[in-house]
């Protein structure tokens, strides 16, 4: 049991980490070792023992199991095996952090339309489409800034990403400042960068797409703890968007706020 423990905490970290590194452009395995192997990758995903078929860029096509991965990705998407009521499976990572979110195939379909929350300790629970007040109070107590405004209605099941993003605040705050009551800055403060952050998650793949949304969720966070915004990050962030006209007045409305 003890073993098991490690070993799911382990392929938790190994893929938040994952996740914020990957590059938009090489496909690639990253083994339990934390070998990474890029080549031709292909998810099969046709039995109940869940593989990954890797063609590396020199030598021969090779079929890794559930549990000999720790990560893979492909196209745009990375991939995580998470344990499950079903045993390990592989799963989409949709959103970083503490408390991340992962897209699922149901039962006998090949569509990722399954919902997961993960936190960082290994717990997790399939997002639920009935009981959901319940049990989301029950998973996310730590924090009943968020869990509050889940029971009252304010946060359904369609504001997912803001239920992460306003958890993963909250648990920022407590572990730099244990013992303080928790404090988070209402969402319309921060919604013109929740606004950003959709339309780039909307846009088509591009080279710095995971960079920007990284910068965006680090910038959201030092917003909610009243922290000053360093010029690295929004400057950063403007080189990183640059190539992307679509989003440049929500953009520059965001920038904007942060000098109010």
């Amino acid at each position: 049991m003890k073993k098991l423990k490690l070993l799911r905490l382990l392929l938790v970290v190994l893929c938040l980490f994952i996740g914020k590194v990957a590059s938009a452009q090489t496909d690639y395995v990253v083994t339990i070792k934390g070998d990474t192997i890029k080549g031709k990758v292909k998810y099969l995903n046709s039995s109940l023992d869940k593989r990954v078929q890797l063609t590396p860029l020199s030598g021969k096509k090779i079929v890794y199991t559930v549990l000999q991965t720790a990560a893979f990705k492909l196209g745009a998407d990375t991939y995580c095996p998470v344990r499950n009521t079903e045993g390990y499976v592989y799963m989409k990572l949709l959103k970083t952090g503490y408390l991340s979110l992962y897209a699922f195939q149901q039962p006998n379909q090949f569509t990722w339309d399954g919902r997961y929350l993960l936190k960082k300790d290994g717990q997790g629970i399939e997002v639920p489409n009935l009981g959901f007040k319940k049990t989301l109070n029950k998973f996310l107590a730590e924090c009943s800034s968020v869990t509050d405004r889940i029971m009252s209605g304010e946060l359904t099941k369609t504001k997912m990403i803001e239920i992460i993003d306003q958890f993963n605040v909250c648990i920022d705050i407590n572990t730099k400042k244990p013992g303080v009551i928790q404090q988070i800055v209402q969402p319309e403060k921060i919604s013109t960068w929740n606004t950003l952050e959709k339309s780039i998650n909307d846009l088509p793949v591009f080279e710095q797409k995971a960079n920007a949304l990284e910068m965006i969720a680090e910038i959201k966070v030092k917003i909610n703890n009243g922290e000053k915004i360093p010029n690295f990050l929004t400057e950063g962030l403007k080189d990183a968007l640059n190539d992307q006209p679509s989003i440049k007045e929500t953009l520059d409305k965001a920038l904007a706020e942060l000098k109010n």
